[in-house]
């Protein structure tokens, strides 16, 4: 692809090369996901190559797919569920960080258990 990705660009390239290839009445189906570009460019094709855009247009089930486990799996929030994945990542090397200094960082890491939870610190509290 040269040039800009806009719809009338990706038409007129795709066209070129199926008329290159002699592809022209051959045309079938187009498989993509679901950039609006995609539509609009195979709405330009459909009028071009004498076709129904809508027939012949086919999402991408893989494409799909993905779509719907990150949204299950991250939420509709991607970069603050990374931002908290690192937050993991880093605790995790904090703790074993301290439990490498002995008793004292496991005393440490006992502290931080205890107070960096509500319930926990409130039990606590109490004692």
């Amino acid at each position: 692809m040269t040039g800009s990705h806009t719809s009338a660009s990706l038409s007129t390239q795709l066209v070129t090369i199926l008329d290159y290839y002699n592809l022209r009445d051959r045309f079938g189906y187009a498989v993509t996901d679901n950039a609006s570009e995609n539509g609009a460019c195979l709405k330009i094709m459909a009028q071009e190559l004498g076709f129904d855009a809508r027939q012949r247009h086919v999402r991408c089930m893989g494409h799909v797919i993905n779509l719907m486990a990150h949204k299950v799996l991250f939420g509709s929030d991607v970069e603050s569920f990374e931002h908290e994945l690192g937050n993991v990542i880093a605790e995790a090397v904090e703790l074993l960080t301290w439990r490498r200094k002995g008793p004292i960082g496991k005393l440490h890491n006992l502290i931080r258990y205890i107070t960096h939870s509500a319930g926990r610190r409130e039990a606590f509290e109490k004692l």
